[in-house]
């Protein structure tokens, strides 16, 4: 989990675009990293204690994804890979 969020938190530092923004997203994508983390212990449970991890989960996933549609305002679409690729621009 380390290594993702140095590696994301290292190109606004660098480029001295560090901001309260991309601290909100550095939390964001730590959430969705440590979220994987309680998906696996809920499948790995007991029937009996099933819940409290996919709690953990519910929970984590359901505020990151606040946090970065917060992030992104209205323009939800420019979180997605490749977006040029699935919605190309054509100026007609």
């Amino acid at each position: 989990m380390g290594v993702m969020l140095l590696a994301f938190a290292a190109g606004p530092l660098v480029a001295g675009r560090f901001s309260m923004r991309a601290c909100a997203a550095l939390f964001a994508l730590a959430l969705f990293i440590n979220s994987k983390q309680a998906l696996t212990v809920w499948m790995r449970s007991a029937a009996a204690e099933r819940w409290i991890p996919l709690t953990v989960f519910l929970v984590h996933m359901v505020f990151a994804t606040a946090v970065m549609i917060g992030v992104a305002e209205s323009n939800v679409c420019s979180l997605y890979p490749m977006q040029e690729f699935l919605w190309p621009i054509s100026s007609a």
